[in-house]
């Protein structure tokens, strides 16, 4: 003989699934927040390369960091580098010449190009070889 629910064990199954989708609805919403929070406070993460060509990650690096680099590829050629030179580095920086500093590396030096940067109206930075 089947036993239907009555009323008082319809009523404690309604209570139990409202309260689980509360909890979850909340769970969710707590999640949210703090991804805004961590947003809002700006705590970036890094820009992560993995075996990409010099002149792909200079170009995500100008995406991320809002300027472009006019790069000077053949005074960088004594220095070993290339536009299809392999990098696999992590960049944490809070300025995009900081970025390109570590994108690059040591012995090239980054320079703001003020002329470029009135006509495009982004920053525009010069990446060489150190003199």
């Amino acid at each position: 003989m089947k036993k239907k629910l009555d009323i008082r064990d319809a009523l404690w199954l309604i209570i139990a699934l409202f309260l689980l989708g509360w909890l979850g609805w909340e769970w969710r919403l707590q999640s949210l927040l703090a991804g805004e929070i961590r947003e809002l406070a700006g705590v970036e993460q890094p820009l992560h390369f993995l075996n990409a060509n010099l002149d792909e990650a200079s170009f995500f690096t100008y995406f991320r960091y809002g300027a472009q680099a006019k790069v000077d590829w053949p005074s960088l050629k004594p220095l070993g580098l290339n536009s299809g030179t392999k990098v696999t580095k992590s960049i944490q920086a809070d300025t995009a010449k900081e970025a390109y500093e570590q994108l690059f590396g040591e012995g090239v030096e980054v320079v703001e190009d003020a002329e470029s940067s009135e006509v495009m109206k982004v920053p525009v930075f010069i990446i060489r070889a150190r003199q």
